[in-house]
Order: structure tokens, then sequence, then C-alpha cells
């Protein structure tokens, strides 16, 4: 069984394998044009992407991302919020078919749009330095610890 899984590892390089994983199409003895492999990947960076978003950790510190970010989320949120404040009494009064699809497009947007908009002013608030960095990496120690050395010797009588 051992030798097996030496050999898979092998022919792998030791890396995770997942269908739609980046670097999953272009793997030895691919050519990384497959259109399945292809689509997968996408749809694997797009739902980091909205999981980054939705979850506020979504940071950057390059400036046409900042731009991009700002014209994406910001300038549509502030529209979107107030016509959700308008709209939202006169849907609910008409309920039908018709207004309730308005009404959830519009929550849904607006929803997005925010995420958008905190994670702009909160990669700008990290850029100033007015709240510390968002530590991505959970596995590193935030102390390190020392050993604690006996009080005395232990061949000493």
């Amino acid at each position: 069984m051992a030798q097996n899984k030496l050999k898979k590892d092998n022919h792998l390089g030791g890396e995770n394998q997942l269908p739609g994983f980046p670097g999953y199409r272009t793997r030895p003895g691919r050519t990384g044009y497959d259109p399945l492999d292809t689509n997968r990947e996408a749809a694997f960076m797009e739902g980091t992407f909205y999981r980054n978003a939705l979850t506020l950790r979504l940071r950057t510190r390059n400036m046409f991302y900042l731009i991009l970010m700002f014209v994406f989320g910001v300038v549509p949120f502030v529209p979107l919020f107030f016509a959700m404040i308008q709209r939202v009494p006169e849907i609910l009064q008409d309920i039908y078919l018709g207004g309730l699809q308005e009404l959830v497009l519009l929550v849904l947007f607006t929803f997005v749009t925010g995420a958008i908009t905190i994670n702009f002013l909160l990669s700008i608030l990290e850029i100033m330095k007015i709240i510390p960095p968002l530590r991505t990496n959970k596995a590193e120690p935030t102390k390190e610890r020392k050993k604690k050395l006996p009080k005395r010797r232990k061949d000493f009588r």
C-alpha cells in the first residue's frame, strides 16, 4: 500500500490535484486547453473571490484593484442603498411576483456592493495603518514559546 502512495506522490509532484484547483489543468502531460478544466478553475477562483468578499477578507494594496473596488463597489452602492430605502415600503405594500423579484434583486445587489464597499474601506484603513494587517495564515504562531528549563540539574544530588 505504501509503495503505491509513493509512486502516486512522485507522479503528482506532492501537490493537491483537485479538479478546479489552480494548476490542475496545466499538470504534467496536459496542454491546459481543456474547456472543462478551464471552467472549473474559473469557477474556483470566482468562488474564492465571493467568499473573501462576503467574509470581509478581500484586501489589496494594488491601486488598480482599489480603483476597481471603488468603481464597482462604492459608486453603485450609494444609489442602490437609497433606492432600497425608498422602494422597499412601496414594494411591500404591493406584493406581487414582479415586485418580489425586484425586491430580491435590489437587496442582493445592495448586499454584494455593500460587501465590496466595506472591503474597500478596510483596505484603505489598512494602507493608512489605522487597523492592523489581516493575518491570512492562521498556522503561523503569534508568540514563540520557549521550553521551560528545570530548576536544577538532573545529575546533581
